[in-house]
């Protein structure tokens, strides 16, 4: 995940995290990952600011070849839709 301080603001990289994963683990496209942490930026800035926010700007890649325990296994291929 690659960000601008708009969502950094109100979004802490842990929670970052959980919604990015939620996303992969659904078998959501990266784009509606970074979808889904725009969406959750916007809405903390609103709950916090209201109608002002900073830019919010996000770049999700999924790095798939590596292993989440360190173990050196590497998941098997998969394919994700893209959005259109």
């Amino acid at each position: 995940v690659a960000a601008s301080d708009g969502v950094w603001e109100f979004i802490d990289s842990q929670d970052a995290v959980d919604i990015v994963g939620a996303a992969y683990e659904s078998g959501l496209a990266a784009e509606l990952a970074a979808l889904s942490l725009i969406t959750a930026a916007a809405n903390r800035w609103f709950a916090v600011e209201g109608d002002y926010r900073d830019d919010i700007t996000v770049v999700v890649i999924y790095l798939d070849g590596f292993a989440r325990d360190g173990g050196g296994r590497t998941p098997a291929p998969r394919r994700v839709a893209g959005a259109h």
